[in-house]
């Protein structure tokens, strides 16, 4: 089973990479000038509760940063994320396009572990707090407006996740939205 996991987040990390060339996704900022190079900021919500800061670099590729409160199979607390997207292919829905990007993303969570059947019986005394690293591949479903500059995105991912609590699955799913400056 692991095998078969850390496969399949290879094969979808490798896909981002040898499609994202040559893809052409234009976020629009409120001028409707391309917003390539334009922070984007807002919040997330879901497995993750956080503030979120990206930045597209290309028409392919952008980088993003989650801090807040964050929840996995075996931790919950204060998070600190990132990850790097690559947009694979531009799903065009009666003339709006929407990218569908994919990428590594990183998590820790510093806090409280519990046990996965029942959240308010803690594993033991000894593991109580302490961090939990997740290694994730994600997948976002997003869409930027042409004339007002919101960006709404759905994204969920599954990895591994180690670290004080052990080791085992990871997980992460979000809806989000930000502001293009």
């Amino acid at each position: 089973m692991k095998k078969v996991l850390l496969m399949t987040i290879a094969l979808i990390l490798t896909s981002g990479m040898l499609f994202a060339d040559g893809k052409r996704v234009e976020s629009r900022s409120l001028s409707g000038q391309p917003a390539v190079g334009k922070l984007k900021m807002g919040v997330v919500v879901g497995t993750d509760n956080a503030y979120t800061l990206g930045i597209r670099t290309s028409d392919s590729f952008e980088i993003n940063g989650v801090l807040g409160y964050g929840l996995n199979s075996r931790a919950a607390g204060f998070l600190v994320g990132a990850n790097a997207l690559f947009t694979i292919a531009d799903i065009n829905i009666n003339g709006q396009i929407f990218p569908l990007s994919v990428g590594p993303a990183v998590n820790a969570i510093f806090g409280v572990g519990y046990n996965p059947t029942n959240i308010y019986t803690y594993t033991s005394l000894n593991s109580l707090f302490g961090v939990d690293i997740e290694a994730l591949a994600l997948v976002r479903w997003e869409y930027s407006f042409q004339q007002i500059p919101i960006n709404l995105f759905v994204e969920a991912g599954a990895g591994l996740s180690f670290g004080s609590f052990g080791f085992g699955f990871g997980f992460q799913s979000n809806f989000g939205a930000r502001w293009i400056f």
